[in-house]
């Protein structure tokens, strides 16, 4: 039995290969969550991702769900779902997070209003700060010793 991603199950779903052993085996290796995130980016599935998050499905239900509203809204087409890629600014957008005590979506709306020096300040803050604990650090293994 080899280990499925979530593309290998994204491909089962939209057509694409065939699952080339008994579903019952292999579901196990199936992961709600990632399929989700996937699946979440095609605006026409959002709706059922987000459904599935909020009910208590089983491996096996949300497979079988995803699998029949694919084919139902897309036939044999095997369309592509584009995978969230992290950037710069999603460095950028956690510090932000970090600095203001905020979560990723409010700290991505701040970053929309913070000019690059005012960023920049904020890095500047933060390498501060690491240097700060490595100094205080390496004066507490000092004195351990």
């Amino acid at each position: 039995m080899a280990k499925m991603s979530p593309f290998d199950w994204l491909n089962i779903i939209n057509g694409k290969n065939q699952l080339e052993e008994d579903l019952y085996n292999v579901i196990n290796q199936y992961d709600i969550f990632m399929m989700n995130r996937i699946m979440s980016n095609c605006p026409e599935l959002r709706p059922l991702a987000e459904m599935s998050n909020r009910n208590g499905f089983t491996k096996m239900m949300h497979f079988t769900m995803m699998k029949n509203a694919y084919e139902k809204k897309f036939g044999n087409r095997v369309i592509y779902i584009e995978y969230p890629k992290s950037d710069k600014k999603d460095e950028d957008v956690k510090l932000i997070s970090d600095y203001f005590q905020v979560n990723l979506k409010t700290a991505k709306e701040y970053l929309q209003f913070i000019n690059k020096d005012e960023l920049q300040r904020i890095k500047e803050h933060y390498k501060e700060v690491e240097k700060y604990s490595e100094v205080k650090k390496s004066k507490l293994a000092k004195k351990d010793m």
